[in-house]
């Protein structure tokens, strides 16, 4: 039969905020709530050996409640976990409304007193459209009425912490004396529990109750005292003995209602229907699931067995039959496997009639493996009926421990029995196993390296898969291995390599040699069994439970342990791969009835029975080579896909063929069977170019975009990259098989005698889709973290939350695939007239798409735009790591430049920036760069693309710029600058970036203390109102860099300021700015001095005067040092201050101070004495004299000089100190001179009075 659906297998415990609810008792009425973001590591931590593994996380009670309401969220997934005493509910839509802001995060764990009992779980939709209810009957015979508000899902703090308040418990009165075996939920307002007795206990109530209390009805085929006998067990012989209890043989072990709840149908243990008039209460029909008489009955009595329940299904079909109310398919394990159809007929107030559709037509089951070993039996089955019963599908899941198989079957009612036959389809099982790395030469390769990348490949196996595994491993191992790093706060990764390491020890040959070829196969054995181990605690994840079906969205679900699958529609590569030719050949018209919404004869092509020939061709011939041989191939098409292509295609293929060793590792059995294979699978006259390139055709190549108003949610976002990575691997698969099988043709077997056959064309095609799905691989198995963007609290303020006592955990961060996070979240999915089975389809086909879209954007585009993408994220290493995968152009040359610049790699940057500057400077844009770099070049920075090289080597200036590269950063101005004055006849915005070029070009040189370009870069800018800040800033750095000594001078004389118009008039107020700034005083009272170096700059600036020969400006310099000097307290030279430290009285510290001010004098004196004797004088300010500072030294000299004006005349000098100075001239030097030439001969005799200095 054909194979038209495959699966897509999601992990159900991504991370999200796991909400534990403690569910109240009736001995203490209060629940509790702990809101917690746990990952996968930290979960893990509980899965210790394998039976805590199976008892806390594998489920053993699971399906997917699916709304009827529309609200998100609506797919409701349920599991009974934690030894059968948690519920745990989350979201597991596929798909949400773009007015849906919020995403569907929280798992609700809720923890009951008790244990749940098998099928004791039901769920009914709430009175409005924002919640539903949850039924769950413990062991302790509790039935919970719990109500689930929308928000609970979406935010936590939504979540009402008073748990009573929307979780009711009663315990119902005939529970005191049976045992409850089923639940079932008609409505919210009606439940159903079968008990061991035999009977089925109806609970109503009223649309205010809240569920602590429920009206109670017996409904008893028996008579009421035989019934109420019934409570009490009397040990009846023909009881059934489950889970500890003893069931009667009339116990309901299915429960379901008609649509109007009109009637309730119930198939008992002793193989029988069951019909109630629930208005009645009166039993109106019975009948043998197999339509057997009461004789037929009596003397082959069949017992159904109480752990399965899926046996019956109602349904309406108001126009397939007149006279039809309901319509009822049943299926009995017996006589090989029964489904019965019935037309239930009859009235409201009367009998009812179970009548067989086809009484003498045996609908039997189909069997996953007739001939097989392995026992199976149907898990469930589901039938999405239509008004008027035609194209109605059948879904039924078979089982067999692990193994599982899903099949369907479209029919129209009337037409059963035609259709029942040849009508069925199945789903398509994956074909790509996870094989582990097969390496040939282990002690060459680096094998942990492939056993890391394999077992953590994004997807592959959970966390709490590993941790298990990695516990049993070291418990297998002897005792010492791992206790290392027990303690240690160490990733999952590195544990396991330690484990495994650790476990392997160095052997010596006899020679004492150590033998590593050894170690590295025992390495790769130690690996191997830890593997071995993961896969087979895998296993267990995904034996089947439950199968439910959307009827909204006609969507299947698969339910497993830990896992839970979403069916899709197979696509066209898909479809050809799976089906076998002659099923293609002979039943492809039914898939056309199937999928009307598909044109398959424009996706296959006109032959799809030849290319699967071909398909399985290519893979037999692939399974005949040695390990060797593949492995020289993989290795052979790796140097082929990153190389530029320089000879013909005859000719590639022919150096292909002698890289891989096919002439000396292909034997010649091998040659004769591959041969005797093309014979008798397609024969050499079909091995046309066409039939290669009909297969290629079916591989997705183009999406198509929609306006729809659904987003995935990110459930369905994993639901899609499940099967987009399969669909990668499979089609990298098939490629590769046809390109190996393409080069054996046109080499060995002489392809001119195969007519309309080109094998270097086809060799061609397929190196580049090879190359395009090598980067998808790459895109799919490279993981980052992906921080959820979502709002905490939407609904509540702060002081709310914390009234309520809620913890709110913090966005959770959640690791996704590079081909997602670029990719997928920006798609919409495709809704309309189409189920979601195709929806899924089209959107893993839009997803594979992108790299391969045609006549949109460029593949070479696609790659850049993939790099910028990783830039933009900050995802160095990985974009590092993509950077063999860029196409050798202007625009990937740019973005490789970015990258260097964010590895500080500048030499690499400007070598690429240059590389570029041609191609991004003229011609047309290649599109919107913004976009295209995935918002890596801003807005602002588009305009210099394009638009010259002037601007372009601007935009590179600013990114410099940015990255603290001044040096570069000067480099590239240099150059706008040039090509801006080059181009002297442009426009208006020219002009202006010719003004601004050169101040940038300033501020980058002088960043890197290179004053020659500094200067040059100020002479040519045009705006005079820069210079002087300029020049500040040019001097400043110069004493910065090189110091106030001669060193500094001699570096500031070096610069041509002389050629600069007005420098040195600007000069002495520069020079003056600087020294104010280090802190030289304005000689007021009371004013603060000079830091220690303050003096160093200002004898830089009296040599400065000097070099230029202005000695009059030198001589005022050298009395503000004079008046510096002076200053004891607040400042002296670095030499003085360095000499008074070491001074240990004041004597030493006053003679210090005066052999410093005798040099001044005498320095000053010399200079005015140099000059002409009209002109040798300067003009003072009375406050600096040295008597009219309040610290100043006095005198012992009689008589009064020029610099020691009286009490008086000190007042009349504060008075008038702004407008009043005095001329000092070489005498008044020399006087003062001498009185401090005194001074320190007083001192050095001692001669002094106390207190004197």
């Amino acid at each position: 039969m054909l194979k038209l659906f495959k699966e897509a297998k999601v992990n159900i415990r991504p991370n999200t905020s796991i909400v534990n609810i403690s569910i109240p008792s009736p001995q203490h009425t209060h629940g509790r709530i702990e809101v917690s973001t746990q990952d996968p590591s930290s979960r893990a931590q509980v899965a210790q050996v394998g039976d805590t593994f199976a008892n806390e996380l594998l489920a053993t009670q699971a399906s997917v409640y699916c709304r009827k309401h529309k609200c998100y969220p609506r797919s409701i997934l349920w599991r009974v976990i934690g030894a059968d005493r948690i519920l745990e509910i989350r979201s597991v839509d596929l798909i949400k409304n773009i007015h849906d802001h919020q995403e569907a995060v929280n798992t609700l764990r809720l923890e009951f007193p008790d244990t749940i009992i098998p099928h004791g779980v039901a769920f009914a939709d709430g009175d409005d459209h924002h919640g539903f209810n949850i039924f769950v009957i413990t062991a302790s015979k509790q039935l919970y009425t719990i109500d689930i508000r929308s928000q609970f899902f979406l935010s936590q703090s939504q979540i009402d912490r008073n748990v009573a308040k929307w979780c009711k418990s009663c315990r119902p009165a005939p529970l005191n004396f049976v045992q409850p075996h089923r639940l079932y939920a008609g409505s919210r307002l009606e439940l159903f529990i079968s008990i061991n007795t035999g009977s089925l206990l109806r609970l109503t109530r009223n649309s205010e109750d809240d569920g602590s209390g429920w009206s109670l009805l017996t409904l008893d085929e028996r008579s009421w005292g035989a019934s109420l006998r019934g409570l009490v067990n009397w040990g009846n012989s023909n009881s059934i003995q489950y889970n500890g209890k003893s069931l009667d043989p009339n116990t309901p072990n299915a429960i379901s209602t008609t649509p109007d709840q009109a009637f309730a149908f119930v198939v008992s243990l002793n193989h029988s229907i069951k019909a109630w008039n629930l208005a009645s209460h009166r039993l109106v029909a019975s009948k043998d699931l197999l339509n057997r008489t009461s004789r037929q009955r009596d003397v082959h009595p069949i017992t159904l067995s109480p752990a399965e329940c899926t046996f019956i299904k109602i349904f309406t079909a108001e126009r397939a039959l007149p006279g039809g109310m309901y319509y009822m398919i049943t299926y009995s394990p017996y006589d090989e496997g029964q489904f019965k159809f019935w037309v239930l007929k009859g009235s409201l107030t009367g009998q009812l009639d179970i009548e067989d559709l086809f009484p003498d037509i045996k609908l039997q089951a189909v069997d996953p493996e007739p001939p097989g070993s392995l026992f199976w039996n149907i898990v469930d089955f589901e039938i999405a009926s239509t008004d008027d019963g035609r194209n109605m599908v059948l879904w039924v899941l078979w089982r067999s421990s692990t193994f599982y198989q899903l099949y369907s079957i479209q029919f129209d009612l009337l037409d059963l029995p035609n259709a029942w036959r040849k009508n069925w389809t199945k789903m398509a099982l994956e074909l790509h196993h996870d094989l582990p790395p097969t390496l040939s030469h282990p002690c060459t390769t680096d094998v942990t390296s492939e056993w890391l990348e394999f077992i953590f490949f994004p997807g592959r196996y959970p966390p709490q898969v590993m941790e298990t595994a990695l516990s049993i491993f070291l418990q297998s191992v002897r005792a010492g291995v791992g206790r290392g790093f027990q303690g240690e706060p160490e990733n999952l990764q590195e544990r396991i390599y330690r484990a495994i390491r650790d476990s392997v020890a160095l052997c010596k040959s006899s020679d004492a040699i150590i033998d590593y070829s050894q170690y590295f196969n025992d390495l790769d054995t130690a690996w191997r069994q830890f593997w071995l181990l993961v896969d087979e605690i895998n296993k267990k994840r995904f034996q089947p439970i439950s199968f439910a079906f959307d009827f909204n969205s006609n969507l299947p679900w698969i339910i497993f342990s830990d896992s839970c699958a979403s069916v899709r529609e197979c696509t066209s590569t898909e479809i050809i791969l799976h089906n076998e030719s002659d099923l293609l050949r002979n039943n492809l018209h039914h898939a056309k009835t199937i999928w009307p919404h598909r044109n398959l004869v424009f996706e296959l092509g006109d032959h799809p029975d030849q290319s699967a020939k071909i398909i399985g061709l290519a893979a037999s011939f692939r399974n005949r080579l040695t390990q060797e041989l593949i492995q020289n191939c993989h290795t052979t098409l790796n140097t082929e896909l990153v190389m530029e292509p320089s000879l013909s295609a005859l000719e590639r293929v022919t150096a292909f063929h002698d890289r891989c060793g096919f002439a000396y590792l292909l034997t010649d059995s091998m040659y004769d069977a591959i041969h005797e294979d093309i014979e008798n699978s397609i024969g050499f006259d079909r091995l046309r170019t066409d039939s290669f390139l009909a297969i290629i055709n079916t591989i997705p190549s183009g999406f198509q975009s929609t306006d729809s108003g659904y987003l995935s949610t990110e459930f369905g976002r994993d639901a899609i990259m499940t099967g987009a990575t399969e669909s990668i691997c499979l089609t990298k698969q098939i490629v590769f098989d046809l390109l190996l099988l393409i080069v054996f043709i046109e080499i060995e077997l002489r392809p001119e005698a195969i007519a309309e056959f080109s094998g270097p064309e086809l060799f061609d095609a397929l190196v580049g889709l090879l190359k395009e799905y090598e980067i998808l691989s790459w895109l799919v198995s490279r993981v980052r973290v992906s921080q959820r963007n979502r709002s905490i609290d939407h609904g509540r303020d702060a002081k709310t939350r914390i009234a309520a006592n809620v913890q709110l955990a913090p966005a959770c961060e959640r690791r996704i695939s590079i081909l997602e996070e670029i990719f997928a979240v920006h798609t919409r999915l495709l809704t309309g007239s189409t189920s979601l089975m195709h929806s899924l389809t089209q959107q893993v086909c839009t997803i594979v798409s992108w790299t391969m879209s045609t006549g949109r954007v460029s593949f070479e585009h696609i790659l850049v735009f993939i790099q910028c993408g990783l830039l933009v994220d900050g995802n160095i290493d990985l974009a590092t790591d993509f950077l063999c995968c860029q196409p050798d152009t202007g625009w990937s040359t740019y973005v490789k430049g970015r990258l260097c610049l964010a590895k500080c790699d500048f030499d690499g940057a400007v070598g690429n920036f240059q590389k570029a500057s041609h191609i991004l400077s003229y011609g047309r844009p290649i599109g919107d760069l913004h976009e295209m770099s995935a918002k890596l070049v801003d807005m602002t920075s588009v305009a210099n693309f394009h638009s010259g090289l002037s601007n372009y080597f601007l935009h590179i200036t600013g990114l410099f710029e940015r990255a603290q590269s001044f040096i570069s950063a000067a480099f590239f101005t240099s150059l706008s600058l040039e090509f801006a004055e080059y181009n002297r006849a442009s426009t208006q915005p020219a002009s202006n970036l010719r003004a601004e070029l050169p101040s940038r070009l300033f501020h980058s040189y002088l960043k890197t203390y290179h004053f020659d370009g500094v200067y040059i870069a100020l002479s040519r800018d045009p705006d005079p109102a820069f210079r002087p800040s300029a020049l500040t800033s040019l001097l400043t750095s110069v004493f910065l860099a090189c110091g106030t000594t001669t060193r500094g001078l001699k570096r500031m004389l070096r610069l041509p300021l002389s050629l600069e118009p007005g420098a040195y008039c600007r000069l002495d107020d520069i020079l003056a700015s600087i020294t104010k700034k280090r802190g030289l005083p304005d000689f007021l009272p009371n004013e603060l001095g000079l830091s220690a170096g303050s003096i160093d700059y200002l004898s830089t600036l009296k040599a400065f005067y000097i070099a230029r020969n202005d000695l009059l400006a030198a001589a005022s310099v050298s009395y503000q040092m004079l008046c510096l000097l002076r200053n004891t307290d607040d400042g002296v030279s670095e030499m003085t201050y360095a000499a008074r430290t070491k001074t240990k009285n004041n004597k030493d510290a006053t003679f210090a101070q005066s052999t410093q001010i005798l040099g001044e004098l005498l320095s000053l004196t010399n200079l005015l004495a140099s000059i002409k004797s009209s002109e040798a004088y300067i003009l003072v300010d009375p406050m600096s004299l040295p008597s009219a500072r309040s610290n100043s030294i006095p005198t012992t000299q009689e008589g009064v000089s020029m610099m020691d004006p009286t009490p008086t005349d000190q007042l009349a000098m504060r008075q008038h100190s702004v407008t009043t100075q005095i001329v000092l001239t070489v005498n008044d030097l020399r006087r003062e001179y001498q009185l401090e030439l005194d001074k320190i001969l007083k001192i050095q005799s001692g001669d002094w009075e106390y207190g004197e200095f």
